[in-house]
């Protein structure tokens, strides 16, 4: 099982994204350290510039491979053996529409020019993973054909199964994992997230036996986004035992450093990483987590180990604390009430809470406390 990291070409498809030369090596020794088995550098093809910075990403010694993209153009290939990348990505359109209307070419010129490629790729020694863009609304029929012809032919190493538009539904993505791998085929997946089905399709296509999955840290992409690595590579691990190199205790820090990078907040709600992943704040929740924890359930009530992805139980007051809360906040600070100043504790964190729109702070707790003790 590998994991194929895109945060530096998809990644920076975000909107007005774009990242200085040292930024993009910081993000990908991050991604190296971070246990990832191969890092997408960029396009040669696209600029001077970004062909230097192919060299720069080959040139930081990184235990991933490097690849580099380039599309069914023997110039494209020409160009990468010059930067001196080991492995690349040649991606080629699958679906009648975006060969026919969005690249007014054909079938057979398209698979003419794949294997052409192909071909070319191979006799320079380099490792091949063949792309075929908008795979999930292929004619299923030409999409095998094409996937035989690269194989046998051209001799790609692998195929990806590209769901361009996040238009699939994970059991058809299973499906089609299984077809193209009885014809051979090594298979990976590229799932964007337009109908948020990013993560259960690349989870599905693993289950029916695909070996790579193309990931983002933050699940960074242009439109809605791309599979979050985080969230596949936890899932991949508790759902189906799947091991990798990847080292889950540095996760959440990797996660922050590429939202500081390229100035995009990790939404409150995302999974694993977000704010309020390990966040409680209801008051019987609150108890019930403490509860699972003292008997040794080192998840506590959630269905993994905050511990596990380097983050801690984060326990906050609201509008929906109770007294078991409270209590328990001023246990931890070493702090005492009667039973009556902790019921008027609670109503002045709940008055609180309501005026900011927010939870409190220690300070804010710390304050009220001082208040109905009379300490302020």
């Amino acid at each position: 099982m590998e994991f194929y990291d895109l945060s530096l070409r998809d990644g920076l498809e975000y909107p007005g994204m774009f990242l200085e030369r040292e930024d993009k090596l910081k993000a990908i020794l991050t991604l190296d350290d971070l246990g990832v088995d191969r890092i997408e550098a960029g396009i040669p093809a696209r600029s001077p510039q970004e062909a230097e910075f192919v060299k720069d990403a080959i040139g930081a010694g990184t235990d991933a491979r490097i690849f580099a993209l380039c599309s069914i153009r023997a110039a494209d290939i020409d160009l990468a053996v010059r930067c001196g990348v080991s492995n690349v990505l040649v991606e080629a359109p699958s679906s009648d529409e975006l060969i026919t209307v969005g690249l007014k070419s054909t079938r057979e010129k398209t698979l003419h020019e794949s294997i052409d490629v192909l071909r070319s790729a191979k006799s320079r020694g380099l490792f091949t993973s063949f792309f075929l863009m908008d795979a999930t609304r292929a004619d299923l029929r030409f999409l095998l054909e094409t996937t035989e012809a690269a194989v046998n032919k051209g001799g790609a190493d692998e195929v990806i199964i590209v769901d361009s538009a996040g238009s699939c539904y994970p059991e058809a993505m299973a499906f089609l994992t299984r077809k193209v791998r009885e014809l051979g085929a090594t298979v990976g997946v590229h799932c964007h997230n337009d109908l948020g089905l990013a993560t259960a399709n690349a989870l599905s296509a693993v289950g029916a036996g695909a070996q790579v999955v193309h990931v983002s840290l933050n699940g960074m992409a242009g439109r809605s986004g791309f599979t979050p690595l985080d969230e596949i590579a936890l899932c991949l691990k508790l759902f189906l035992g799947v091991e990798s190199r990847i080292k889950f205790g540095k996760l959440y820090d990797a996660s922050r450093l590429f939202a500081e990078l390229t100035g995009v907040p990790i939404l409150p709600m995302k999974p694993v990483t977000g704010e309020n992943a390990p966040l409680f704040e209801i008051g019987p929740a609150v108890m019930i987590n403490d509860e699972f924890l003292k008997a040794g359930i080192s998840t506590g009530f959630l269905p993994y180990a905050p511990s596990f992805v380097g983050r801690n139980f984060n326990v906050r007051l609201g509008t929906k604390s109770n007294i078991y809360s409270v209590e328990r906040m001023l246990k931890s600070l070493g702090m005492k009430a009667t039973q009556e100043d902790v019921t008027l504790i609670l109503e002045r964190v709940i008055a609180v809470a309501k005026d900011k729109r927010a939870l409190l702070s220690e300070a804010d707790f710390q304050n009220i406390v001082g208040e109905v003790l009379g300490q302020i």
